[in-house]
This record gives C-alpha cells, structure tokens and sequence, in this order.
C-alpha cells in the first residue's frame, strides 16, 4: 500500500497526480457544438437581483471583467439573469426587454459584449412566469417566438428556469423544456443551455448531512429513463438553492459526495453546482435582499477557495457571481488561477468523485475527491478538510484508482501554491 501523508488545517489542497491509469466517460450529450469544457462567465443573479438590475450596471461588471483579465482565463459569458424582460409580452406576442432597466435594448447590450470578444447570456422560465414575476415563455409557440429573438440579439447563452410552471399546462416539464431547445436549434445559433429544474424530491438539505443519506442526480428524470444530456449542456443539481452560507456549501458538497448514480458529466453535459458565491462579501449593493447580502452567513477567503476547489474537481460551470467592481485581493487570486482553472476545463471532462470519507456519518470530516484528467495518466487531487481542526491524513493510492494497474511513482504539485511537492513520491 503506498500513500503520501499530509496535514491538513481546515482548509483544502488540491494537488495534479501523475499517474498511470485513465478511464473514458460515454455519457451521451446535446450535439450543438458548445460546452465542450464547463461554461465560464459572470451572472447578475447574486450581486444585482431585481433593483439593482440595469445595463449600465451591466456593462460596468463586463469592463471590470475585462479590466481584471478574467477573459484571458476564460471567463467569456456575462449572463442576465432573472429580471431584465417587461411583465408582459408585446400586442403581437413578442418578449420585450424592461425598457427602463435596458432602454437601449437587448440587441446593443449583445453588441457591446461581442465588441470585446465576450459572450451574451440571458435568462428565462417555462410557464408563464418567470422566478421574479416577469413573463416566461408558455408552450412550443412562445418557445419559437423567443428564441428566434434572442436569435436576433446574438444570445450564446439561455438559462432555462422553472419557478413559473403553469398548472394548468398539459405537457411535462421534460416537454416544456424541449421545447425551447428545439425552438433554439431550429433558429441554427449555437446557445449554450442552461436547465434549472426544482428537484423537490432529491433535495438534499437538511438530508444530505444526515447519516447514511442516498442522493440521486437529477432523480426523477434519471428514474424515467430519460435522455438526461440530451435536454441542455448544463443540468442543475445543486440540491439545495446555492446561498452564500457555508452550511449550505457544506451540505452540496456532501450531497455530491454521496451520488449513486450519475451520468451527467461529458463534453457537452455538465453538472452545474450553481452559481458561485466566492467574494460575495467584498461588496453587497445596499438592497433589502441579494443572494449575496444574506447577513451573518458570508464566506471567509478560506471557504471561498474551498467551494471554488470544489466547483473545479467536480467538473461544475465556474459562473462567479459577484460584483466584480469591488474585489479582494484574495477573491481575485482564487478565482485566477491559471493551473486550478485548468483542472476543471481539461477536455476529457471527468466528474471528479469522491473516494474516501473520514467519517461516512460525519459531514464535517475529510473528504477526497479524484478526477481523471487527459493525457497519459493524469490527475488531479482535492482533499477537503470540513472539520474545525487540524487533520493529518495519509491519502493511499489505492482511494484513486490506482489499484488496477502496475505503477512505481508520481510527480506532486500543489496547484494553489503552483509547486511542485519535492522529488518523486512513491
């Protein structure tokens, strides 16, 4: 049995291991030609929810983006969530933008972005509401009328949400979301889709802290034998709406730990973990609620890094969502790190699992997580320590698969550092 022994405050480390075995994934996925490694971008959702939604604000979050070299690392999608569309829809149907929020119109914001090589995303619902009460779209007519527009304004990215289902629609929600991606198919533009299904059954919290818990992703869907990565490019499955509360962080993270089944995650699929919350606390715009401004429950640089490594081992979108006006030192270093980002784009899109548990009753113990990478033999690392202690772990070869295949050494590097771990280890 060979290992390497480390000790670990309550923090994280996420190392890339040289290694002599790799495994290809056949989950099947949505053949459009985008989302071949996990979206990454920017969404308003967090930091400018409803009143503090408006495209100057918008804008203003592209140039920071720029200003920082984000794009340079491959953060390309500014995303509009929940929002930026009036109540109602024209006299003939149409979907129409807030003309006081964008009174210049969803197709100038779309240039502006695309002048300086980003990309466009927008947001909508099935039913006939949307999350925050503007109109979603009701039905394969509407799902045509809107795509063919966010066509025109030169939309590269649609998340489809599902707060404003309509009961008295006849279709399932499977349909009402294949409707939209054949609606956008039929318009010939690439547009990364986004799902954001409610799954009321295989929520996890408070379920996924409690001993012994079995977490299915996304579970009716995958129970009914249907074409999961088929529907989108990402499946939301964060079992739990993604707060920027360490509780909640912890408990996705376990919940995922524990998936039984998942065949989610490919070039083409991913498994979205939501939106991050990384440098939430930095700057909260002064409004009654933000999903960033939840008050006692902000993140500290530690666990920041700690959800982003997460995010990065386990394949997810890397969709920030704070003000990018107004950020720390250590918000920027953790989200720009070039060798960390390049674990979570790595072609071959492995999900990475997780291969041991301290404690399997105990949600705050050590957790392992492995992801095979491209090339011969590659991986990369993440061991989580949840506790509020130091821990010293022996991480053995055999938790990463290492088991099947004659094998003397690897090269180590601590990719937060962006060192190698001395010589060789075996």
């Amino acid at each position: 049995m060979r290992f390497i022994s480390l000790s670990l405050r309550p923090n994280l480390v996420l190392g890339a291991f040289v290694l002599m075995f790799l495994i290809m994934p056949d989950t099947r996925a949505l053949d459009n030609g985008v989302g071949l490694v996990p979206p990454m971008g920017w969404s308003s959702w967090n930091s400018l929810v409803d009143l503090a939604l408006h495209e100057a604000t918008v804008r203003e979050m592209a140039d920071a983006l720029l200003a920082h070299g984000l794009d340079r690392l491959g953060y390309r999608y500014v995303n509009v969530d929940c929002g930026w569309s009036h109540v109602n829809r024209t006299s003939d149907g149409q979907i129409q933008a807030d003309p006081l929020r964008f009174p210049t119109g969803m197709a100038a914001l779309g240039r502006y972005l695309h002048q300086r090589g980003l990309l466009f995303g927008l947001y909508t619902a099935r039913g006939k509401r949307e999350c925050c009460g503007r109109t979603g779209y009701d039905g394969a007519e509407d799902a045509q009328r809107d795509a063919n527009m966010f066509a025109m304004w030169g939309v590269d990215y649609l998340k489809l949400d599902s707060c404003g289902k309509n009961p008295d629609a006849h279709e399932t929600e499977w349909q009402q979301y294949a409707y939209m991606r054949d609606a956008v198919a039929a318009t010939g533009r690439p547009m990364y889709l986004s799902i954001c299904e409610i799954w009321v059954d295989s929520m996890a919290p408070p379920d996924a802290c409690r001993p012994g818990a079995v977490v299915y992703s996304p579970m009716p869907w995958l129970k009914q034998g249907l074409p999961v990565g088929e529907l989108g490019n990402g499946i939301l499955v964060e079992y739990g709406n993604n707060a920027n509360s360490w509780e909640t962080i912890v408990c996705m993270m376990r919940a995922q730990a524990l998936l039984t089944y998942d065949n989610l995650t490919r070039p083409g699929i991913w498994n979205d973990n939501d939106m991050l919350t990384v440098g939430c606390s930095d700057h909260v715009v002064d409004l009654a609620y933000t999903p960033c401004k939840i008050k006692g429950a902000w993140l500290n640089a530690v666990e920041d890094r700690t959800q982003f490594t997460y995010w990065v081992i386990t394949a997810s979108p890397l969709i920030l969502g704070n003000d990018l006006r107004y950020m720390s030192p250590a918000t920027l270093e953790t989200i720009s790190n070039p060798e960390v980002i390049a674990i979570n784009q790595d072609p071959l899109g492995h999900r990475g699992i997780a291969v041991f548990h301290s404690d399997p009753t105990d949600a705050r113990g050590v957790t392992v997580f492995a992801k095979r990478l491209s090339g011969t033999g590659r991986r990369a690392v993440a061991v989580f320590n949840l506790s509020e202690k130091p821990i010293r772990i022996r991480v053995q070869w055999d938790w990463l698969f290492f088991g099947e295949g004659p094998w003397t050494h690897a090269k180590v590097r601590d990719l937060w550092r962006r060192a190698a771990v001395g010589g060789s280890v075996e």
